[in-house]
């Protein structure tokens, strides 16, 4: 197995919250049904959330964990073939010869997307990303180091030296013998001191040696590695990843990166914090209709002053039963490390909450209690007052979902998060001391 972390954002308005659910469209749902149809998979994979968002609540920083079977990836492989077969025009020019041979083991598939171009979307289309492609007639000499030859066998004398990275020639093999040098990238290394098949056309016909052909990002303790066997290399597998769920997912839920995750990481148990942004306004005529969908409309005045003061009778560790919703076996106990507001050049207020962890509608409730405070209808020490009672406080109105978007997840270095997941699982109760955030 391997471990994937999935660094995505949504917009909530159309979805039934984060979690899985029979018959509703939610967030979890959709992309794991998204990586079970890339993947073949006969059951989707399931995603464990850094927080669990209620319906119409947004994320720009949302992170998720995945555990998949190695052998799934080889799936993205077939994937980048099938690519090549139907773009051939990205790769050879109208005029251009008909390529005859099949493509090289282990060299990328002609007619791809650069592995690289994904913050852009551009595609590269004249170049591989370990060298160029001859799409001109045949060389009458031996093939350039990092080119991939299309046209005919070459007719000059055969090359006698150690393969080249990813030069797939295509034509027979070399008469001379076979190299015993280092392999190379692409060469069939399938892991350290794992013999690998040879390269049809490069001449190498014994096992590779020691060695790998991609070094790629840590994998945690247990899972084991997705280098390349003769296809795409980890790196490469990820970003046909992340093409293709930009292909299957709809516009409103995007997939920004996909990693392999580090030793002892849990996106839920390993965090350290987490960050909210709540966003209002207050204005007489109303929200901006641009931003209707994440701006809350407010129809009385609030006083940035008291919201802020408010605010400050609530930070610290307490128990925040009076502004959670209840869960069997789970404690309200949390630390709340931030909560201010600021108002915006527009006018729109926007409260930044920052917790190590979060309860059900918890930071709803806490902004549906400022707003009280700030706009008269409370006094200013009234949401300290219900905090200090413990108990669900019928006078607090959860602030409306739309407003609320979870913008950020903070994490350890990457040797703390096994030990952090351990300190986050253990239930906790008023006076503990925090673990330590490095």
């Amino acid at each position: 197995m391997v471990r994937l972390r999935l660094d995505l954002g949504y917009d909530g308005t159309d979805f039934s919250g984060w979690a899985r659910q029979p018959g509703l469209r939610t967030v979890q749902g959709e992309i794991e049904q998204a990586l079970g149809r890339i993947l073949r998979l006969t059951e989707p994979p399931a995603l464990t959330v850094a927080g669990r968002t209620d319906a119409g609540v947004h994320a720009r920083g949302q992170v998720a964990h995945v555990d998949l079977p190695v052998e799934a990836l080889s799936a993205l492989d077939r994937n980048h073939r099938r690519s090549a077969v139907r773009e051939p025009s990205a790769t050879f020019p109208p005029d251009g010869p008909t390529p005859t041979g099949p493509a090289p083991v282990g060299s990328a598939a002609i007619g791809s997307e650069a592995i690289g171009s994904e913050a852009t979307g551009s595609e590269a289309t004249g170049s591989e990303a370990t060298g160029s492609v001859s799409t001109g007639p045949a060389a009458t000499g031996p093939a350039p180091t990092g080119s991939v030859s299309t046209g005919p066998a070459s007719t000059g004398p055969a090359p006698t030296g150690p393969a080249v990275t990813g030069s797939g020639v295509i034509g027979p093999a070399s008469a001379g013998p076979a190299p015993t040098g280092p392999a190379v990238s692409g060469a069939g290394v399938s892991g350290a001191g794992v013999p690998g098949p040879a390269v049809p056309g490069s001449g190498v016909t014994g096992p590779a040696v020691t060695g790998s052909a991609s070094a790629g990002p840590a994998v945690p303790s247990g899972l084991v590695s997705v280098g390349a066997v003769g296809g795409l290399d980890v790196d490469e597998r990820l970003a046909t990843l992340l093409r293709r769920l930009a292909g299957v997912l709809e516009s409103d839920v995007r997939v920004h990166r996909v990693s392999v995750a580090p030793e002892g990481f849990d996106a839920r148990f390993s965090a350290l914090s987490r960050r909210y942004a709540y966003r209002v306004s207050d204005a007489p005529g109303g929200v901006d209709p641009l931003r209707r969908r994440e701006v809350v409309w407010h129809n009385r005045p609030l006083d940035l002053d008291a919201l802020n003061a408010a605010a400050g009778d609530l930070l610290g560790e307490h128990d925040f039963a009076a502004f959670c919703k209840k869960r069997e076996g789970a404690t309200t106990i949390r630390r709340l490390q931030r909560l201010d507001w600021v108002r915006e050049g527009d006018g729109v207020l926007v409260a930044t909450v920052v917790a190590d962890a979060f309860c059900h509608s918890m930071v709803r409730s806490l902004v549906g209690s400022l707003l009280s405070a700030a706009d008269g209808r409370r006094p200013m020490e009234w949401p300290g007052q219900v905090l200090a009672r413990a108990v669900r406080d019928s006078g607090v109105h959860v602030a409306p979902a739309h407003g609320l978007c979870l913008e950020e997840v903070s994490y350890p270095p990457d040797a703390e998060l096994a030990e952090r997941a351990l300190a986050t699982r253990r239930v906790r109760t008023l006076g503990d001391v925090p673990p330590a955030t490095g």
